[in-house]
């Protein structure tokens, strides 16, 4: 019968795995902890044992890196312990550990001169110091991002039968039976191109998983496409000229002007891209052949973003807006920007997540991964934002 070890609430130093026996092309890393047993409860397999064959199998793997503090020293134990991928990883007792510094292992990939890629097969990630705080973990992810790395993460679902499926509450909490919690692999490549390679592989071993996101690599392309009636344009950047007709209207009705189409990359998280508009208003100076300095635009000026539609990794927003009528003048320009802004997470990835990690009727989610999502998100929509101009040249008679 497993019986979990002493919960250890500190998070450990980090120290470098001996890696140099590891001949893998990849290094796969398997959470060790005591939260991770009740993948492997009893004889039959479950599903994490499939993954997990599956994963070494299809990348050729004959080690694997078991993560997380143990009691026993090296080599038996300590925070890193290479062993075989074989029989023995589908044992509750080979999951022992106290804790898994996840940032150990993700500041390995921005540390380390070894450019294999780094996997990673878990429950979750240690995403927070407290509510309102990002952890260390978070942190190393969203660098790693920003400085040109690619995570993906892919979800699966399996049995799981234990007590400790929660670290903090397994001393209260009796022991849980479901057959759908989540678990995850991660992965960090140097690049995209190793990302995609990964996952072809990885594909072939026909996981069954349940959700798949990609954070840095392509980001979202957007174009701006004029709406309203008009009596000229030009490109790039977008500019029409209203005729009086359309000024009138303006005036009284919120009219639709443009529409900014974006494209997301195949694995985005996100459902669609929204914009936040902006508008700088000018009128006519007559006798100076130009516009004035920026000023206060006529009352009822307003802009704003409407009638967003997502389908696929296509999505729409349709920029709609009123302009007050200009007695004083004959013309007027408005320079209407917009930058783009991550929409909400995607369905399939926030049914994973709860906020919750003490009550037994959550087991079948994963404690605020949809607050890792969100942040990781955050740190790639920030690589390459999305901006885009429209001029409005308004003519009022």
């Amino acid at each position: 019968m497993f019986t979990p070890p002493r919960d250890s609430t500190q998070l450990p130093a980090c120290t470098a795995p001996a890696l140099d026996a590891y001949d893998g092309r990849a290094i796969l890393f398997v959470d060790g902890t005591q939260s991770m047993a009740g993948f492997t409860e009893g004889e039959a397999f479950r599903e994490f044992d499939i993954v997990l064959d599956a994963v070494a199998t299809g990348l050729g793997l004959t080690q694997v890196v078991m993560f997380g503090v143990t009691e026993a020293p090296p080599p038996a134990g300590g925070l890193f312990r290479i062993r075989p991928a074989g029989r023995g990883l589908h044992d509750e007792n080979a999951y022992i550990g106290l804790n898994n510094p996840d940032y150990c292992l993700f500041d390995l990939a921005r540390t380390s001169s070894d450019p294999r890629p780094i996997l990673y097969l878990t429950d979750g990630v240690q995403s927070a110091r407290s509510l309102g705080t990002p952890g260390p973990s978070v942190a190393v992810l969203q660098e790693l991002i920003r400085t040109g790395h690619t995570v993906s993460v892919m979800a699966f679902r399996g049995g799981f039968a234990g007590r400790a499926w929660s670290e903090q509450a397994s001393a209260w909490i009796p022991g849980v039976s479901v057959p759908d919690r989540p678990f995850y692999l991660i992965w960090v490549t140097r690049d995209q191109a190793d990302s995609d390679f990964l996952f072809s592989m990885l594909s072939r071993a026909s996981l069954g998983h349940v959700a798949f996101a990609r954070f840095g690599g392509a980001s979202p392309s957007c174009r701006l496409f004029p709406l309203i009636d008009r009596q000229s344009e030009q490109e790039d950047p977008l500019w029409i000229l209203l005729p009086p007709s359309v000024a009138r209207r303006i005036d009284s009705e919120h009219l639709p002007v443009a529409e900014w189409r974006c494209a997301l990359p195949p694995s985005t998280a996100l459902e669609f891209v929204a914009a936040s508009v902006a508008s700088t208003f000018r009128a006519w100076e007559p006798g100076s052949e130009g516009f004035s300095p920026p000023t206060e635009a006529p009352v009822g000026t307003e802009f704003s973003s409407d009638s967003i539609h997502a389908e696929g990794t296509s999505s729409s927003v349709v920029v709609k807006g009123t302009v007050g009528t200009l007695t004083s003048s004959r013309y007027a320009y408005i320079a209407l920007g917009l930058t783009a802004t991550p929409g909400p997470l995607r369905e399939d990835l926030r049914s994973l997540s709860t906020n919750s990690d003490v009550s037994p009727d959550e087991v079948s989610r994963t404690y605020r991964f949809a607050w890792l999502l969100d942040h990781l998100i955050q740190a790639d929509f920030a690589r390459e934002v999305p901006r885009e101009q429209i001029g409005l040249t308004i003519q009022y008679r």
